[in-house]
């Protein structure tokens, strides 16, 4: 009880120290629940946005079997009582009846009899109502797709007739169309996993309709009829989490090992990714809440930091009294009793406090952020905030850090500067340590290229900076010590006395040049971090897609010279358009290289230049392109060419074919160099085809399609046929005419045999490119074993052609797998493919699969792709990706915890300094009172005192920035890595030079301000304070 009494005493002699300390904890424990709080939510969001937004086949289980219809219920109900939990969701089954032909449709036609569990889910009624349950020997009620009733000509209420094709189908059926259906875009998934015709119509060979959907029940009545059956679970994962994802696991596991042990079903029946799709996500949200440590670590520092200085400069205040409790016989139990009672009455509050206040906030939080809001309301706001941990680890420093104060104070100063000087070294050396063992691990992950994230790599972060401070903290003595000689040059008083006290007294003040480095140090992290997290997200955008659009146009543009003219005017200029061939295979050892051959004289892609090695990018292109062929070649056809036919007879040389042409194509160049084949008819085998052991060709075929405009000058490269069988090392050709439009062709005699055996092959003679020069990834070029100017083989297409390295990228734009690549030039190449020795196959045209656009106005080019969708059946555009990337929750929510973090670190550093300007200017009384004596005005003692706060401001500042810099650059990269996305290109740190100066120039102001505020008071009698009359 008189412990009790006394710690009531000194805490009514202290309040506004006590006060103090107090603002300062709350503010700490305040930022840390707040940062629990949105840490939960980013993990949250990395987990559900992981796996919803994945495929939705990827988020399904399912099974199939065929079974009979008095078997079919038994197992419906055991997959079902599997299903029942927390994971419910959908589960819809389809039983499909046997084949069946549509009696006055074609005899290739096939329809689809389903009977679907859930049949309202199947889409919306157009017309009509839904099916009804068979009633005696009528017809089966059924509803049909729109698009298959459109394709059928048939229209609701009509009734048609569908034989059995097999013996299980049982006999035939009547089925009248009472309902006409749109389907549910979002089932479309669905319905293909079922089975399913997803358009109304199936093509093919045996083009299927339907699926003619019955009531529930009503085909499986008929027990005569063999069915397949199919079911389809779609889990409810929405509002997953971290905390949930494990016991999701855990009953999707069970739903599939109950399916997979039914008698009628088999683990190799029953299909599904679930597993792999949450596991991924529990490694994602791992690493998040790791990645995410990082922040709460620097706020616990920083906020340590903070409390330690108040509780010193606490400890200080009651130096008197302690060391009076001392001599009275007071031990170190009473010290640190009277200690623990004061830290527990400031934590145990402020830490309430912190909860009450973030359980309020926390919905207002999470919405600013753009992240899910926390389910379960004020509650479960507070079990996330205790079960995070760093509130309950930020309190329990709390009072520790204030029992260490008490427990140092009231000792001999002699001993306090030994013990004190012993353990500030000790800890030097430890923290040097750890911060040089973290740049270390850094180092180690950046070189590997590996995205592993341990508790060591979470720490550094805080152990780089905690490092480099203290290193300051050795530096900057040296530098106060050298501002002083310089200033007391100056003729003034005020700035040569405030630079004096600086460097006398830097020691005493390392509490406050701590605190405010370390503020400025994460809050120069954190505003580094938006900035390079919004540079990576706009690298990333384009290397994955290589330009800003990129297209690929539907199956019947077959002419890439009136494609290119196409895209040319939507892009605004026919350079800003660049056609792309692209492959995957087996190249120098390495599989899975992506061969990636364009256009290089036209400047669409553009690849970061610190990717490219020993050379610009431009001038890359310059030797991708220096091996054209000098001049165009090729046979001129007429200007307008649309139609071409051609009769030659060949002659083997070596050997005998076997065998007619049976396919022919043309190959054919337009006046910008791209490449297209044109399919060529060959007559049918006739008396005559034959002459001797040779073969005649007669083909022909349309040069352009007949819908699209003359593409100007035309040139033809080559003529191939394939044979049935046989090959020959080389033949001869006659050619006995070649007509354009119906006219011959000048210049004819020019077609000659062309080097091939397992084709007949007839063109001009093409030019020889020795070599065609490529640009390989450094991985690959590790791999061979080649530096630039080597050589190695590409396979292409079945050929092989030499080429020459001109440069090494360390990563391919757009590639399956981005160090994996090679880069070509597309004329280059398609004409070293014209002369292949050894070849077997004649001449190649690699025609665009691809074309790339820069246009000069996107939103035109946007909106011309959208008026003619057929021109970009695959579009990638690199601002949409820009826009989906940038608003991934884990992406937005890193960003806003940063800010919190900055927001924090300013105002722990307002609050310490202001403390400890309080302090100064109680233990400069004495001097202050000499000065004012001896006429040195108050005004400008302030002044003076304000002017020394203002040095040691911009002095921490500055190396704060450095501080929080060099932490940027080391950290940086493997923060932005916590959603798991590869980081290709590899992060650059940015530094938002306009953006530090704004914060921090208003961060030295704020802090100026505050000092001259707490030293502007009442004025002291000097007599009183020299005489130690005013109170303490």
């Amino acid at each position: 009880m008189t412990l009790l009494r006394l710690a009531w005493r000194r805490v009514r002699e202290h309040r506004a120290a006590l006060a103090a300390v107090g603002l300062t904890l709350v503010a700490s424990l305040l930022a840390i629940a707040g940062l629990a709080v949105l840490t939960d939510r980013v993990a949250a969001s990395a987990v559900e946005s992981s796996v919803m937004a994945a495929p939705a086949d990827q988020r399904q289980v399912s099974a199939s079997v065929s079974t009979s219809p008095p078997q079919l219920a038994a197992l419906d109900d055991s997959i079902r009582a599997a299903t029942v939990g927390p994971l419910a969701g959908q589960l819809t089954r389809a039983s499909l009846g046997g084949s069946f032909g549509i009696v006055g449709e074609s005899a290739n036609s096939r329809a689809q009899i389903a009977d679907l569990s859930d049949l309202e889910s199947a889409g919306t009624l157009r017309a009509g109502r839904w099916p009804a349950g068979a009633s005696g020997t009528g017809p089966i009620e059924v509803a049909l797709p729109a698009t298959a009733l459109q394709a059928l000509g048939w229209s609701v209420g009509s009734t048609h007739s569908l034989s059995p094709l097999s013996s299980s189908a049982g006999g035939p059926l009547r089925v009248s169309v009472v309902g006409s259906v749109d389907m549910d875009p979002g089932r479309i998934s669905a319905w293909t996993a079922l089975g399913l015709v997803v358009a109304g119509v199936r093509e093919g060979d045996y083009p299927t309709y339907g699926p003619f959907l019955t009531s529930p029940g009503a085909l499986l009545a008929q027990t005569s009829r063999q069915t397949s059956s199919a079911w389809l679970w779609e889990p409810d994962l929405s509002g997953l989490s971290a905390q949930t994802l494990a016991q999701s696991r855990a009953d999707v596991d069970a739903v599939v090992g109950t399916w997979s042990g039914l008698p009628a079903l088999s683990a190799q029946s029953v299909r599904t990714s679930l597993p792999a799709l949450l596991s991924q996500a529990a490694a994602t949200s791992e690493r998040v809440a790791l990645v995410t440590l990082t922040p709460t670590l620097l706020i616990l520092l920083l906020g340590g930091v903070a409390l330690a200085v108040a509780a010193a400069l606490m400890a200080s205040l009651r130096e008197q009294e302690t060391r009076l409790l001392r001599a009275r016989g007071g031990g170190q139990g009473q010290v640190a009793t009277l200690a623990v009672l004061e830290g527990l009455g400031l934590a145990v509050p402020a830490a309430f406090l912190a909860v009450a206040v973030t359980a309020v906030g926390a919905d207002a939080l999470v919405r600013t952020a753009e992240l899910p809001a926390v389910r379960g309301g004020a509650t479960a706001v507070v079990q996330v905030v205790l079960g995070n941990g760093a509130l309950l680890a930020g309190t329990a420093l709390a009072v520790v850090l204030v029992v260490i104060a008490a427990l140092r104070s009231g000792h001999l100063r002699s001993d306090r500067v030994l013990s004190t000087r012993a353990v500030s070294v000790t800890a030097d050396v430890i923290l040097l340590a750890l911060g040089a063992l973290g740049v270390l691990q850094l180092r180690r992950y950046r070189d590997s290229g590996g995205l592993t994230i341990d508790p060591l790599t979470v720490l550094a972060p805080a152990l780089v900076i905690g490092g480099l401070v203290v290193l300051a903290l050795r530096v900057i003595p040296l530098m106060a010590r050298s501002a002083a000689v310089i200033a007391g040059r100056s003729r003034g008083l005020r700035l040569a006395w405030a630079a004096w006290q600086v460097a006398r007294r830097v020691d005493a003040q390392r509490g406050a040049i701590l605190l405010v480095m370390l503020a400025v140090a994460a809050g120069s992290l954190s505003l580094s971090y938006a900035a390079t997290a919004e540079r990576a997200l706009v690298d990333q955008s384009a290397f994955a897609a290589g330009a800003p659009l990129r297209v690929e146009p539907g199956a019947e543009f077959t002419d890439a010279s009136a494609l290119a003219d196409r895209y040319a005017a939507l892009a605004g200029d026919a350079a800003a358009v660049m056609p792309v061939f692209r492959s995957e295979g087996s190249v120098a050892g390495s599989d899975r290289v992506t061969l990636l051959a364009g256009d290089f004289a036209r400047d669409v892609l553009r690849p970061r230049e610190d990717l490219v090695r020993d050379a610009s990018w431009a001038q890359l292109r310059a030797r991708l392109v220096s091996a054209r062929p000098s001049a165009a070649y090729g046979l001129p056809l007429p200007q307008g060419a649309r139609t071409l036919e051609v009769w030659a007879d060949f002659s083997p040389v070596g050997g005998g074919f076997i065998g007619p042409p049976n396919a022919a194509q043309a190959i054919v160049e337009g006046e910008n160099g791209l490449r297209w084949t044109v399919p060529l008819d060959v007559p049918e085998f006739a008396s005559g085809v034959f002459e001797g052991a040779g073969a005649r060709l007669r083909a022909s075929g349309a040069l352009i399609n007949p819908a699209d405009p003359s593409v100007g000058q035309v040139r033809l490269i080559a003529i191939t046929a394939t044979l049935f069988h046989g090959e020959s090392a080389t033949n001869t050709a006659i050619v006995r005419s070649v007509k354009v439009d119906g006219e011959p062709l000048a210049g004819a005699q020019r077609l000659t045999s062309l080097p091939a055996s397992a084709v007949l092959a007839l063109g001009p003679t093409p030019p020889v490119v020795a070599q065609v020069p490529v640009v390989l990834s450094a991985q690959v070029a590790a791999a061979a074993d080649i530096a630039v100017g080597g050589t190695l083989a590409l396979p292409v297409q079945g050929r092989v052609v030499k080429a020459a390295v001109v440069g090494i990228i360390d990563a391919v734009p757009t590639a399956s797998e981005p160090g994996l690549g090679v880069i070509a030039d597309l004329p280059t190449l398609n004409a070293a493919l014209d002369v292949v020795a050894g070849t077997s196959r004649g001449p190649l045209a690699l025609s665009p699969q691809q074309w790339w656009l820069r246009p000069t106005e996107l939103a035109t080019a946007r909106a011309g792709l959208t008026e003619v969708p057929r021109l970009a059946v695959s579009l990638v555009d690199e601002g949409k990706l820009l826009q989906a990337t940038s608003s991934s929750p884990v992406q937005t929510g890193m960003v806003w915890v940063m800010r919190l973090l900055a927001l924090a670190a300013a105002v722990l550093a307002t609050l310490g300094f202001a403390a400890t300007t309080s302090a100064l200017g109680r233990t400069r009384r004495r001097e202050g009172a000499v000065l004012d004596a001896l006429g040195f005005a108050p005004a400008r003692l302030r002044g003076a005192l304000v002017a020394e706060r203002a040095a040691i401001v911009i002095l921490a500042v500055a190396v704060g920035a450095v501080v929080g810099t060099l932490t940027a650059y080391l950290t940086l990269p493997l923060l932005l890595a916590a959603d798991g996305r590869s980081q290709v290109p590899p992060v650059i740190v940015v530094t938002p030079w306009s953006t530090y100066a704004v914060a921090l120039g208003g961060l030295v102001l704020v802090l100026i301000v505050v000092a001259a505020l707490v030293l502007r008071g009442r004025r002291e009698a000097p007599a009183e304070v020299l005489r130690g009359e005013l109170p303490r």
